[in-house]
């Protein structure tokens, strides 16, 4: 019995030390799931997403978008990872799109 609860805890201490992807989530179906419910999304790259401690999890992203309030896109982004997919800690790089760039010189 204690050789089945070392395992497990062994198991979950490597992951995290490893810093691995979390069990049960699926960074591609993250990356489809932000650009389907927020269209000023253009592109994301660089996502990875991995486990700090149990069931604490972090994403790290660059996303461009569409012109917008980067405050604002921000909160909404880690509004729904947190609600979603329990990512509580996110470093998110923004960039406008170069369209947004170009129209405006």
């Amino acid at each position: 019995m204690i050789f089945l609860w070392d395992w497990g805890l062994l198991k979950e201490s490597v992951n995290v030390l490893l810093e691995t992807a979390p069990k049960g989530i699926n960074i591609d179906i993250v990356n489809a799931k932000l650009k389907e419910n927020m269209p000023e999304i253009v592109e994301i790259t660089d996502m990875h997403i991995w486990e700090i401690t149990s069931e604490m999890y972090s994403l790290t992203a660059h996303i461009t978008v569409k012109e917008g309030n980067s405050k604002q896109i921000i909160s909404k982004i880690n509004k729904l990872l947190n609600e979603k997919y329990g990512i509580e800690h996110t470093t998110i790089q923004l960039e406008e799109a170069e369209s947004s760039l170009n129209s405006t010189a």
